[in-house]
């Protein structure tokens, strides 16, 4: 096996944090991406860190659906996208908006903790709502 050159001793801690109130700050997102499996089913990955406290620095994944196949749940899922834009301040209308204008604005989140159910039972950090900072 080859030797790789690496110092891993500075590596971040993963794991999640407790379940609680935190102020995130938005990182970063990805562009609009389509389900492997659903390919009607469209998605906005959002990177957050926690901005303050004795988890500050820690990110956190959040997924909001903007297209499903089903009208109706489409509908409640950009609403519940809507939410995230708002407490950003990211301003839409019908031609859409813009991920960017949100980088580095933070809001107020409830983060939950869940079980995967793809990797064996490892934990992980829900985002349950977001409320304007």
């Amino acid at each position: 096996m080859p030797h790789i050159p690496q110092n891993m001793n500075d590596a971040v801690e993963m794991g999640t944090i407790p379940e609680g109130r935190y102020r995130l700050r938005l990182e970063r997102t990805s562009d609009l991406q389509a389900d492997e499996e659903e390919p009607e089913k469209k998605y906005i990955d959002w990177t957050f860190v926690v901005a303050e406290g004795e988890f500050e620095g820690k990110q956190i994944r959040h997924r909001t659906y903007v297209a499903l196949a089903d009208p109706g749940k489409a509908a409640v899922a950009r609403g519940m996208a809507n939410l995230l834009l708002e407490a950003l301040g990211i301003e839409y209308d019908e031609s859409g908006f813009s991920t960017e204008d949100g980088y580095g604005e933070e809001v107020r989140a409830v983060v939950s903790t869940q079980e995967s159910t793809k990797t064996q039972g490892r934990e992980y950090n829900s985002i349950d709502t977001f409320i304007k900072a």
